[in-house]
């Protein structure tokens, strides 16, 4: 049990550039900013999603604030679930899948079991190839500084 406590401290303690190498050698590509939001705010959840209006491929983003949680706070409910366009994502009719590709990397990042049906939306099951990560940013404009909290699709290399 101490040998995988001090491995996972090591992993955590590794430079972001470092994660991005896996086991087989292989680099996966850039994580992409695909939303940004007050860092107050927490990501709770993502989904893919494909418009039944547009055809396009969607991730759904469900923001919380912490402080209703945690302080009973629920003046600030957060700005809920957003629904953003990834650059490179796109719906695959053919195999009912939402699929990634920037040229280099292609990833199935979720599916539909039995379809797209006509909802105005449908949610489908994540793959595990793609997923949202969080990330609080510090940013300057003049002398103002700010934080945010940025989201991006990652995905996993083949």
């Amino acid at each position: 049990m101490t040998k995988r406590r001090s491995f996972l401290v090591l992993v955590f303690a590794l430079p972001a550039a470092v994660w991005s190498v896996h086991l087989s050698g292989a680099v996966s590509p850039s994580p992409v900013r695909i939303d940004s939001v007050p860092a107050k705010y927490a990501l709770l959840d993502y989904s893919f999603a494909v418009s039944r209006k547009t055809g396009d491929a969607e991730v759904r983003l469900e923001y919380t604030y912490p402080g209703t949680y945690m302080n009973g706070d629920d003046s600030d409910r957060g700005p809920g679930v957003k629904t953003v366009l990834a650059p490179g994502l796109s719906y695959d009719a053919a195999s009912n899948s939402v699929v990634y590709s920037d040229g280099s990397t292609r990833a199935v990042c979720a599916i539909a079991r039995h379809g797209v049906r006509s909802r105005e939306e449908e949610r489908l099951h994540s793959t595990g190839a793609c997923k949202v990560i969080a990330r609080v940013s510090g940013h300057t404009s003049g002398a103002e500084r700010s934080k945010t909290l940025d989201a991006f699709l990652e995905v996993a290399p083949k």
